[in-house]
């Protein structure tokens, strides 16, 4: 998918998660991803929804961790 006034770049989108909300328009681009592991050398820049600036691969590294920890207890 091209985003028009954006870039003409190609950009593939990485769900973090299948709710509706988040994989409702995934058919609009010619690549996407769900979940992070094994794709995070792929991307140069990941957005989160809603966000207006982009999040570091570390801090993304970082909430994972964290979430799993979690779970684990």
């Amino acid at each position: 998918m091209k985003l028009s006034g954006l870039t003409n770049l190609p950009v593939s989108l990485l769900n973090t998660h299948a709710d509706p909300d988040h994989i409702s328009s995934n058919e609009q681009f010619e690549e996407f991803y769900m979940h992070i592991e094994g794709y995070m050398d792929r991307f140069d820049e990941i957005w989160l929804s809603h966000a207006d600036i982009p999040i570091s691969k570390d801090v993304i590294q970082k909430l994972h961790n964290g979430a799993e920890d979690i779970l684990a207890g």
